[in-house]
């Protein structure tokens, strides 16, 4: 798995590629801690490109969402409509707890339109 970190005006975009699995994870983990840290707390994170995830990695990020959540922020997240992560995250119910977008683009802008 590789975390591709950038930001995108006001929001961080953690771009992930390749399947998040047992010890990969770690790396969801500490992204989200650098983003707290720097005061970055609207994060996008995109799973287009993740093929597969475990249950701790579906764990880990509820605990990023939490960990966010708490200094004030929230995580969105991408994902193909058509994959396995969607389908995961709905079996799980999650798909009620993330705002889940098509794009990247879409997820950012979702910042600044009102709720």
């Amino acid at each position: 798995m590789e975390v591709a970190a950038r930001a995108v005006g006001r929001v961080d975009v953690l771009q992930i590629r390749g399947p998040i699995r047992t010890g990969s994870q770690v790396a969801l983990r500490d992204a989200v801690a650098e983003a707290i840290e720097r005061n970055r707390i609207r994060l996008v994170v995109d799973l287009a490109e993740t093929v597969s995830m475990d249950s701790l990695a579906i764990g880990e990020l509820v605990a990023c969402l939490k960990r966010v959540r708490e200094v004030g922020g929230d995580i969105k997240l991408v994902v193909r409509p058509d994959g396995i992560v969607h389908e995961m995250l709905q079996l799980t119910r999650l798909d009620t707890a993330f705002e889940i977008f098509g794009d990247e683009k879409q997820a950012a802008a979702s910042y600044s339109s009102p709720n």
